[in-house]
């Protein structure tokens, strides 16, 4: 197993967020390459740390879309959430 990391920020950054989302796990049929993501983001700083199978060269861009993907996903739910509290008040 090979593990990984990525970390980033949520913009802009006028509304922090902080969310700690369940893991996911993925699997690509046509490579056979599987990945276990897990995501945290704390006061809009985002840590995505990760475990796959193998790692190839040509595997990087994979993870990062699929990283990039799961992030963009939590987030938005938090957009979402948001905006349906909004109309509550």
């Amino acid at each position: 197993m090979h593990k990984f990391q990525f970390i980033g920020r949520v913009l802009p950054e006028k509304f922090p967020i902080s969310i700690e989302a369940p893991e996911i796990s993925v699997r690509n049929p046509k490579n056979g390459l599987e990945v276990t993501l897990g995501i945290k983001i704390e006061k809009s700083d985002i840590t995505i740390e990760g475990v796959t199978n193998r790692y190839e060269e040509g595997d990087f861009g994979l993870l990062l879309r699929r990283s990039l993907h799961f992030a963009n996903s939590a987030v938005g739910v938090i957009g979402l959430l948001r905006v349906s509290d909004f109309g509550q008040s």
